[in-house]
Formats: structure tokens, C-alpha cells, sequence
């Protein structure tokens, strides 16, 4: 199998699902739209994978290849209905392109808080508990899904944490991605540190990186999970 990966950013890559997808022996083709021009395409694909990044879903203007990413988001989902999955700002980009909105949040979502899978959690999120910490970083939040979605989790300050679309695409507006380095990592981006010290003050990076530590081992696990069950998906 082969996946394409749409990166944003250099330092917010697929993280510990890389991992993943090595031992189950899929390939992958890592496409960076801040690198490289918009000349890609969907063929040859057994899944798309979109990641997160510091820009929000409104600023075509600033980025020029945000436009051509929708288009081929649009194409994947709804044309070809190849398996998708998004992350953070990739599941705010499925739903804006399933005809969802895309809203700033009265109260940013930035540290380690709970997700709570729904009764309509989907064998995506099979032998996953019920409950978990997850790490969350976002100002933006999903709303007015159409009716072929379900919502499959949600915390305490987004309804909406994570969600299907008929089966083969889905949404996870938190992160399980995370390694040691990662709060570090992505803390070299301007947009990215000051939204954390806006959020947990100026040592919030040093208190984030100790939880986010404590979290590994279970987003590791949910992560092989996920991942597991995604590759079932693809095998119906």
C-alpha cells in the first residue's frame, strides 16, 4: 500500500504514525505545499493523509496552493472515495470541503485535555477506551457538519473532536501524532509559541512538554490502534 501525506509545515510531520505505517509496511509519499509547487496528484493512492499546520482554512490568498490542496481534498473524498484521514488543520479542511463551517473559538484549545468517543464512534476508534488525554493545540473548531456526518468524540471545549463522513473519511482535531520533541519542535513556530504562551503563560511550554511526556505511551497505543483499524477500512 501507498499513502500521500500533505504536509504544511517541516516540523509538523506525521510524527509517531510514521512508525506505524512502517510496520505495517505501507509506503508513503510526503508532498510539503510550503516546499514544493501544487503539481500532484491522486493516482496510485490507496489513501490521503492531511496534516496540520499554523495557517486556518480562510487564507487562500496567502498561501496560493491552498486553493489546489481543497481541489484535490474534494477530489479524494467525494470523486475518487479513496480512504482519508486529516489532523487538526487537515480535519478542518474536510469539513469545510464536505460543506461544514469553520469557526473561531470563543476560548482556544491549547495543552492536554480529555476526549470522549461518542456512541457513535466508528471501528475507527475499535478497543480505543472511552476516555483518554490527548494533546490539543487549535483556535479553530469544526460546526454544522452536513447529515452524512457523524461525530465520533468530542472534549469539553470542542463539540467536535473527531468525525466521519460515509465511512472512508474521516477528521481528528487532536493529536496523537506527538513524540518527545514535539512540543519543542513545533514551539519554533512563531504563530504556534505564542498561542501556547497566550494560552498557559510564558513557562507554558516547560508545563505542556511534562504532561505531553507523561501522555506517550497511551498515544502511542491509540495512534497503532487508529492506524490498525484505518488499514482494515482500506482492505473491505
Amino acid at each position: 500500500m501507498k499513502f500521500l501525506i500533505f504536509q504544511h509545515i517541516s516540523v509538523e510531520g506525521l510524527g509517531y504514525f510514521e512508525e506505524c505505517f512502517k510496520k505495517h509496511g505501507i509506503d508513503i509519499d510526503i508532498h510539503n505545499f510550503s516546499k514544493k509547487d501544487s503539481d500532484v496528484t491522486l493516482k496510485d493512492y490507496d489513501s490521503l493523509w492531511v496534516l496540520g499546520g499554523p495557517m486556518n482554512t480562510d487564507q487562500e490568498e496567502k498561501f496560493s496552493w491552498m486553493r489546489t490542496e481543497k481541489n484535490l481534498i474534494s477530489e479524494a473524498v467525494l470523486k475518487r472515495k479513496i480512504p482519508f484521514m486529516g489532523i487538526c488543520l487537515g480535519c478542518q479542511l474536510l469539513a469545510e470541503t464536505l460543506g461544514g463551517n469553520i469557526r473561531r473559538m470563543k476560548r482556544p484549545e491549547i495543552g492536554v485535555a480529555n476526549v470522549t468517543l461518542l456512541d457513535k464512534a466508528s471501528s475507527l476508534f475499535h478497543n480505543c477506551p472511552k476516555t483518554f488525554k490527548a494533546l490539543h493545540w487549535h483556535s479553530y473548531q469544526a460546526t454544522d457538519l452536513p447529515d452524512e456526518c457523524d461525530i465520533l468524540a468530542k472534549s469539553n471545549l470542542c463539540d467536535i473532536q473527531a468525525f466521519s463522513y460515509q465511512d472512508h473519511a474521516f477528521g481528528i482535531q487532536f493529536h496523537l501524532e506527538e513524540t518527545k520533541d514535539t512540543v519543542e519542535s513545533w514551539c519554533t513556530v512563531p504563530e504556534y509559541k505564542k498561542s501556547l504562551e497566550q494560552a498557559l503563560g510564558s513557562d507554558g511550554i516547560n508545563y505542556i512538554n511534562k504532561i505531553v511526556q507523561n501522555i506517550l505511551p497511551q498515544s502511542k497505543e491509540i495512534a497503532e490502534l487508529i492506524v490498525k483499524n484505518f488499514i482494515k477500512k482500506i482492505h473491505k
